[in-house]
C-alpha cells in the first residue's frame, strides 16, 4: 500500500489517504464489519456522535473519489503491482485481488456492455457549477469555450437506443430529475492511448460532478434509456507523445450531434495531463449554468407546446440570476410555481425559489409593493431541505437566508453542511469566503474566495464585486479598476456600484455617468437607499463607510431619499 500512498494523487490528499489507510488496517485486522460509513466519518473526517450518514452523505462521496483513483493507480502506474486493492461500489470494504487470479469484473466489460445503472439518488456530488444570492453567475451561454478547440471535421456517432419522451403528456413533462449525461470512450488497442483516454473521461466527470443540475451516469450499454446525452471521447496519436481528443456530445433521443470539439498536443505523460485543464473545461463547458445542456435544453423546450419540464424552470431561474429584472423575477417564480404544483418534492427548484426570494430581499425589485418577505425565504429552504436533505443547494439557499437575517453562526454551519454534501461545491466554498469579505474579514475571506476560484475558474467573475472589495479596502487601485470592470459582466446593484467607482477613479465620466443611469433605472429603491441595500446584504458597517465613501467622492447620492413607489 505505500506504492499507492506515494503516487501524487494520493500524497496531495491527505483525507483520502487516511481514508485508504483506515480502511485496509481495519479489514487487514479482522474489524471489516465495522467499517461503516458512520466509523469512518468518526475517525477519518473528525466528527462526531451526532453524525448521521443519512443526512450527511460526506463518506460515500468521498469513497467514490477513492474508487476512481484506484482505479487509476492500477490501470497506470500500478499496472505491475502483484495485488489490486478495490472498493466495491455500495461498500467500504476493500478487496485485494492478486492479478493472476481471473478478474471477471474486468472480462466482462471488455466482452459485453454492462446493464446501464440508473442515476444515483441525490446526495451526488454533481456540477455543483457557481450560483450566489448577490452577485450570481454571469455565464455567456454561446461558445463555450471556443478559444481553446479548433473545429476538426464532424461525425455523427450513432445514435442509442433511448426510450423516446412524450413531451406532449403533462403527465411527464414534469418529471423531477436532471438531465442525464454518459461519458463514453471510444476502445483502442494502443494501452497508452486508452489509459489517456480514461483520465481525460475522469477529469470530465469530475466536472460533471460538481453540478447540481445535471446527473452523470458512469456505464451505458444497450438499453441505456435513461440517458439524455452522451459524451463520445475518441484519442488518437498525433505525434511524438503527443495525442489528440476527439469529442462528440449527442442528444439521445433525436441522435442529433449538437456538439464537437478537436483538441491538440494532449501530452501522453501523465503528469502534464494533470496540468492540463481542456479536459476539465470541457466537463465545464457541458454542464454548467448556460453552458451546453442549458443551452440545447433550452431549445428543445422552446419547441414544445403546454407544460415545460421542471428543468427549464431551473433555466428560468438562472436566467434572472443573470439579467435580474422584474419581468425576469416574476418569470422565474410563475415557472418554479407551475413546477412545484404538479411535482411539489422537486427540492431543487424549491431551493433556488428561497435564493431568489433572498436575492429580492436584498434588491428589492418590486420597491415597496414587494409581496415576499426573508421570512419566506426561510421557510422555503427549509422545506427543500426537508425534500432532500443529501442536496447541496437546499443548505445554501438556508445559509443565504441566515446571513441576511443576521444568523451569521446558522449561517457559517449550513455552508459547512453544504461543501460536507459536496466536496467539490466550489461555489458553497466561494460563499464562505464572500461572507468573510462582507463581515470585515478581508484577507481571511480573500484566500477563501481565491481557493475557491483554483477548484473553479468560472466563479471568477461571477465573485469579482468580493474581489473589488478586498481590492478598495488596500487601495489597490490596479484591482479596482480590474475587478470594477469585471463586476460589470452581472447586472446588480452592488457591482454597479464597482462599476461606477471604477469608472470615476480612472477619469471615465461618460462611463460613471451610464452606470448610475442604469442604476436608478432598474434598482431604483437600491438607489434610493444605497446605505439601506448594503445592510441589507449584510456589509458590516466599515465596509459599507468606505464604499459609501468612494461613490460620494463620484458624486453620486448616497444620502436617504423617500424610496419611489412602483
Amino acid at each position: 500500500m505505500s506504492d499507492v500512498l506515494a503516487h501524487p494523487d494520493f500524497a496531495a490528499s491527505n483525507r483520502l489517504s487516511a481514508f485508504l489507510k483506515f480502511i485496509v488496517t481495519e479489514t487487514l485486522e479482522g474489524r471489516a464489519d465495522r467499517l461503516k460509513a458512520f466509523s469512518i466519518a468518526v475517525t477519518v473526517y473528525g466528527r462526531d456522535e451526532t453524525f448521521d450518514p443519512q443526512a450527511n452523505s460526506i463518506v460515500r462521496v468521498e469513497a467514490t473519489r477513492l474508487r476512481r483513483m484506484l482505479d487509476r493507480y492500477f490501470r497506470d502506474e500500478g499496472k505491475d503491482a502483484p495485488v489490486e486493492i478495490r472498493i466495491p461500489k455500495g461498500r467500504y470494504v476493500p478487496e485485494f485481488v492478486r492479478r493472476g487470479e481471473t478478474d471477471s469484473r474486468r472480462a466482462a466489460a471488455g466482452a459485453a456492455p454492462e446493464t446501464p445503472r440508473p442515476p444515483p439518488p441525490r446526495p451526488r456530488s454533481r456540477l455543483r457549477l457557481a450560483l450566489m444570492a448577490l452577485v450570481p453567475v454571469a455565464l455567456i451561454a454561446g461558445g463555450v469555450l471556443g478559444w481553446l478547440y479548433f473545429d476538426g471535421p464532424d461525425s455523427k456517432p450513432a445514435p442509442l437506443k433511448a426510450a423516446e419522451v412524450e413531451l406532449n403528456d403533462v403527465q411527464d413533462m414534469f418529471r423531477s430529475t436532471e438531465p442525464t449525461i454518459a461519458v463514453v470512450v471510444r476502445e483502442t488497442a494502443n494501452p497508452v492511448l486508452q489509459r489517456l483516454a480514461s483520465r481525460i473521461k475522469d477529469a470530465i466527470e469530475h466536472e460533471l460532478e460538481r453540478a447540481d443540475d445535471v446527473s452523470i451516469i458512469e456505464r451505458i450499454g444497450d438499453g441505456a434509456t435513461q440517458i439524455d446525452y452522451r459524451v463520445d471521447l475518441g484519442v488518437e496519436a498525433a505525434g511524438e507523445n503527443l495525442a489528440s481528443l476527439r469529442v462528440r456530445v449527442t442528444h439521445v433521443a433525436s441522435g442529433e450531434l449538437i456538439w464537437s470539439r478537436n483538441l491538440r498536443d494532449l501530452s501522453l505523460d501523465p503528469q502534464a495531463l494533470v496540468q492540463d485543464r481542456r479536459p476539465s473545461d470541457i466537463g465545464l463547458a457541458i454542464s454548467r449554468p448556460h453552458g451546453l445542456i442549458f443551452s440545447d435544453f433550452r431549445i428543445r423546450a422552446r419547441q414544445q407546446t403546454g407544460a415545460k419540464s421542471p428543468y427549464f424552470c431551473i433555466i428560468k431561474s438562472f436566467d434572472y440570476f443573470q439579467d435580474p429584472t422584474i419581468a425576469s423575477y416574476k418569470d422565474a417564480l410563475a415557472c418554479l410555481d407551475q413546477a412545484l404544483a404538479v411535482r411539489p418534492e422537486y427540492a431543487n427548484a424549491v431551493a433556488l425559489k428561497s435564493m431568489i426570494l433572498s436575492d429580492e430581499y436584498v434588491n428589492r425589485l418590486n420597491g415597496v409593493d414587494s409581496n415576499h418577505t426573508l421570512d419566506e425565504a426561510f421557510a422555503t429552504a427549509r422545506r427543500a431541505i426537508a425534500l432532500d436533505p443529501q442536496h447541496t443547494r437546499p443548505y445554501y439557499a438556508l445559509a443565504m437566508a441566515q446571513f441576511l437575517a443576521q444568523d451569521y453562526e446558522g449561517c457559517k454551519e449550513s455552508l459547512r453542511h453544504a461543501v460536507e454534501l459536496n466536496p467539490s461545491a466550489a461555489y458553497a466554498v466561494a460563499r464562505q469566503g464572500a461572507v468573510l469579505v462582507l463581515r470585515g474579514e478581508i484577507d481571511k475571506g480573500s484566500e477563501i474566495l481565491n481557493a475557491a476560484i483554483l477548484e473553479n475558474e468560472v466563479l471568477r467573475d461571477s465573485y469579482a464585486f468580493y474581489f473589488f472589495l478586498v481590492a478598495l479596502v488596500h487601495d489597490d487601485r490596479v484591482g479596482i479598476q480590474n475587478w470594477g470592470r469585471a463586476a460589470a459582466a452581472t447586472q446588480y446593484p452592488q457591482t454597479m456600484l464597482a462599476s461606477i467607482i471604477a469608472a470615476d477613479q480612472r477619469g471615465d465620466l461618460a462611463t460613471k455617468n451610464e452606470w448610475v443611469e442604469q442604476l436608478g433605472k432598474r434598482f431604483p429603491y437600491f438607489a434610493n437607499d444605497i446605505k439601506g441595500g448594503l445592510d441589507r446584504m449584510g456589509m458590516s458597517d466599515p465596509l459599507s463607510e468606505r464604499l459609501l465613501g468612494d461613490l460620494a467622492d463620484a458624486g453620486v447620492n448616497v444620502g436617504i431619499a423617500e424610496p419611489p413607489k412602483n
